[in-house]
């Protein structure tokens, strides 16, 4: 009976799968993405009068990460199309530029490249014209290589290269765009700011970064307190430890660089990045600190917190003290009379359970409280029932606080209050 059951579902699953080829359908279209709404087909109809054969290409990051992007390139309030596309014909990325006229969607420009991928898109007016450009960082098959190109609006529906060049990272502002690039062979790292000289799309400077990068973890666009424009760079380098560049761009239209103790002074073990701590709006450069050492599994450990720093443009200061978990992401704020009074254990090998101790003056650990991080399927009403109250939660995680309350000095007790307003989840 079980194998006549057997033999009649792989029957019907085979009548199945080929009905689906029958009809038209395979494996790649029952696994495709929702229906695009009306105008985006109207779009993909103009595409197929271009190519007969075309896969859509999404930029991998950035702020444009849809198959179809609306922007106003002609800056008149009107949003053209920009479609990526790898066409079939010849396995390279093009694409194309469409614009509304009369509510019918026109071709206003095109372009064929010999790259595999987009990593980013992103569009600015370099020369002034009122007309943005596009910017584009392409992708080769080899997933080293990445060149960075500017396109914008010739004669006719053909775009023009601007520039081309490579990079491993770059920040596209309204009006100029500041490129980062490691030389693997000479070992030696710049920044280069691109923008408008003489009605022309063209490297305005180039700056030095340290010598010895090997790694760029986040390039990130910021401001300065006297509203001039900032990137903050954080690197890894040969020494596998990490550390923050300060770029500006000047009111002259010039790259220059952070002062150098910036870079020594954030000399770091672990691969923290600049984040806006405070929401002011402004990236805070991270310093590591180490707390008193512990031993575990008898082997002595130290973790780290982490000092948060404001750059006005000439100096530091400091906003806040964290311990800082980069792999759970969460921060919590460490009062002024902790510092030094206080260690931090993990009770795995990881950090997703930390226990926090206050050190009497003979050396003895006192428990305060734990912080574990469950997930969402984790997470149940028995867990909370021996005591692990919510702190806050994500998409993924469940944020917890157990209190571990001994015979404490007042400035260490810790409740769940006291924990929620010291927590913070980092985006």
């Amino acid at each position: 009976m079980k194998k006549s059951l057997i033999l009649t579902f792989i029957i019907v699953f085979t009548v199945m799968l080929n009905s689906c080829k029958f009809s038209g359908l395979d494996s790649d279209t029952l696994l495709t993405p929702p229906q695009m709404n009306a105008a985006d087909r109207e779009i993909l109809r103009v595409l197929e009068s271009v190519t007969s054969s075309y896969k859509l290409i999404y930029p991998k990051t950035g702020g444009y990460q849809t198959a179809i992007t609306s922007a106003d390139i002609m800056s008149d309030d009107k949003n053209e199309a920009v479609c990526f596309y790898l066409d079939g014909n010849n396995n390279t990325v093009s694409f194309i530029i469409l614009e509304s006229i009369d509510n019918v969607w026109t071709i206003r420009g095109k372009y064929d490249s010999r790259a595999s991928g987009v990593e980013r898109v992103n569009f600015c007016d370099l020369n002034g014209d009122g007309v943005k450009e596009i910017v584009i960082g392409w992708q080769f098959l080899s997933g080293e290589e990445k060149a960075l190109e500017i396109l914008g609006f010739g004669p006719d529906t053909a775009m023009q290269s601007l520039y081309t060049g490579m990079y491993n990272n770059f920040i596209a502002f309204d009006d100029c765009v500041v490129v980062v690039s490691r030389n693997t062979t000479g070992k030696t790292a710049s920044a280069s700011l691109i923008g408008r000289l003489n009605n022309s799309v063209s490297i305005l400077n180039t700056v030095s970064l340290n010598n010895s990068i090997t790694g760029f973890i986040s390039v990130q666009s910021g401001q300065l307190p006297d509203s001039r424009r900032a990137i903050y760079i954080d690197e890894q380098l040969e020494s596998l430890m990490y550390t923050t560049e300060v770029l500006i761009i000047e009111p002259q239209g010039e790259l220059s660089r952070s002062f150098g103790t910036i870079n020594t002074q954030s000399i770091r073990t672990r691969a923290y990045r600049c984040m806006d701590i405070n929401g002011d709006k402004r990236l805070d450069i991270p310093v590591e600190k180490t707390f008193p050492e512990y031993v575990r599994n008898d082997v002595a450990e130290n973790l780290t917190y982490v000092e948060w720093y404001d750059y006005d443009g000439s100096s530091i200061n400091l906003i806040t003290t964290a311990y800082t978990s980069i792999n759970e992401q969460f921060m919590i704020k460490l009062p002024d009379e902790w510092i030094g009074n206080i260690t931090i254990q993990r009770t795995s090998d990881t950090e997703r359970s930390v226990q926090f101790y206050y050190i009497q003056q003979n050396g003895q650990l006192i428990p305060m409280f734990s912080v574990r991080v469950f997930s969402q399927q984790e997470y149940t009403d028995s867990i909370r029932n021996i005591g692990w109250d919510v702190i806050a939660t994500s998409n993924e995680n469940v944020y917890t606080f157990y209190s571990d309350q001994s015979e404490l000095p007042e400035q260490y007790v810790t409740d769940i209050t006291r924990i929620t307003d010291l927590f913070n989840l980092l985006s």
